[in-house]
């Protein structure tokens, strides 16, 4: 799915629409009968279902930092009936974790409501209520992980989203590196 948006916010703050539109699809997964235990968010931009990718969340805009974009376009690609093979991390269908009668059509009805809801609540209360929904479900929090940054890959600790939704990095020696998205 692919939906064309027009946040009104800077491109910084639209950016975080990927945190909400992760909340939404957790939510509306549950709503479909996946137990919540069952399903975790790993940053930036990913749905876990039992440790498995189920779906992939990106957000694209062509505007400047700093300024508003015109536009941006919140994708989403969720594993309904296939899963791509020989990836480097796990992936797994909803037919496979036991929504075998979950439709197209079901998913997006479940999805609009829930994304409704989530961007109501961005919208009038912060990034805060979304941050914290998204920190319920994450994974990784305290662990330690590869962050991939071109040529770079530094190891260190997962710490959480900051509040404008980039990641905290606890790298050696008990330094922070803030990475974004």
């Amino acid at each position: 799915m692919s939906a064309l948006l027009r946040p009104g916010k800077p491109a910084a703050q639209s950016a975080l629409i990927g945190f909400v539109a992760a909340v939404a699809l957790a939510d509306a997964l549950q709503d479909l009968g996946l137990a919540s235990d069952r399903l975790r968010l790993k940053w930036p931009n990913d749905v876990l279902v039992d440790k498995a990718k189920v779906a992939g969340i990106l957000v694209e805009t062509a505007a400047v930092a700093g300024e508003i974009p015109p536009w941006l376009v919140l994708g989403m690609g969720v594993n309904l009936a296939h899963a791509p093979e020989n990836t480097p991390y796990p992936a797994i269908t909803l037919r496979a974790a036991g929504l075998a009668k979950v439709t197209v059509e079901g998913l997006l009805a479940a999805l609009a409501g829930r994304l409704a809801e989530w961007d109501g609540r961005w919208q009038a209360e912060g990034f805060a209520s979304v941050r914290a929904a998204w920190l319920k479900r994450a994974t990784g929090l305290g662990e330690p992980i590869e962050v991939r940054l071109g040529q770079e890959s530094p190891p260190g600790r997962f710490v959480a989203p900051e509040e404008d939704g980039a990641l905290s990095l606890e790298v050696p020696p008990g330094r922070r590196r803030t990475v974004t998205g």
